[in-house]
């Protein structure tokens, strides 16, 4: 896909510039036309496309111009006009960048879906869309062996006290069972959720473009993601040897998905190809 936008008129100058990025240029940049017409590989297609879109609409044959339009037509010339305008705009430009975009990130999903590479890189956006759920499950149970919180319970229901018991365990962290985000480790929890989104997001978007720097923002994201995961999950291990207290799920998950993750990132990094350069042009 040819980055049309980086392109100038002194650029056009250059007589190894293929059609096919003469026709990139004239789908997206028409203040180039002048200049692709003069290009010694303007094929005559190509430069009747160009001169079509550069014609103005004549008036049919045999119809009288209308002479002194009204205010009421002026309006309306111009709304239909800027109506042109756009559709030339989304026909011409926008609608070829983003159908041109969708291609080649089809060609580049396609492209490396057969080697390891890819499969390691896909395993990133996936490991941290777990992580993110991960950080909605029990991380860390409160034990209650004798039911004293069945008794408060129905004391508290018996003298119509239910709204204050449940505000005072609410306020005290009382729960049977917390999560990530619920504990007394919620800004923890809440840092690993935004780095777990963006791990996502950028894990996707390197795959769609092969970008080096989103590569290596997708890897340090995520091994960062991993690292503090691994950290917080260790906290609730080492806090569950508490009497009161035993460890969920959640957080040995955690701890598993944060290695993997960690793995996955650096895997992906190590794995990054060199570009070849390119052939010199016949």
């Amino acid at each position: 896909m040819t980055d049309s936008g980086s392109y100038t008129s002194d650029d056009l100058n250059d007589p190894a510039i293929d059609a096919e990025t003469l026709r990139q240029l004239a789908a997206e940049r028409a203040d180039l036309w002048p200049q692709i017409l003069q290009h010694p590989n303007c094929y005559p297609g190509l430069a009747e496309y160009i001169r079509g879109q550069q014609a103005p609409p004549q008036p049919p044959a045999g119809q009288p111009q209308q002479q002194g339009p009204g205010a009421g037509e002026q309006i309306t010339a111009g709304a239909r006009q800027v109506a042109d305008g756009a559709k030339d705009y989304w026909t011409n430009s926008a609608a070829p960048a983003v159908a041109g975009a969708t291609r080649s990130a089809q060609r580049t999903v396609q492209a490396n879906r057969g080697s390891w590479q890819f499969w390691v890189q896909l395993s990133q956006p996936v490991i941290a869309f777990l992580g993110f759920i991960t950080l909605f499950t029990p991380a860390i149970r409160v034990l209650d062996e004798y039911n004293i919180e069945g008794y408060a319970e129905g004391l508290a229901e018996e003298l119509g006290l239910s709204d204050e018991l449940s505000a005072a365990r609410d306020e005290l962290g009382l729960h049977t069972t917390q999560n990530f985000i619920t504990h007394d480790m919620t800004a923890a929890g809440v840092i690993l959720l935004l780095l777990f989104v963006a791990a996502i997001g950028l894990a996707v978007a390197s795959l769609v473009t092969s970008t080096a720097i989103l590569r290596l923002a997708a890897a340090a994201t995520g091994a960062l993601s991993g690292l503090i995961g691994i950290i917080v999950s260790i906290i609730y291990l080492v806090a569950a040897g508490d009497d009161h207290l035993t460890v969920g799920f959640g957080a040995v998950l955690m701890l598993i998905l944060g290695i993997l993750l960690i793995g996955a990132s650096v895997i992906a990094l190590l794995a990054q190809k060199k570009p070849a350069p390119p052939q010199p042009q016949q």
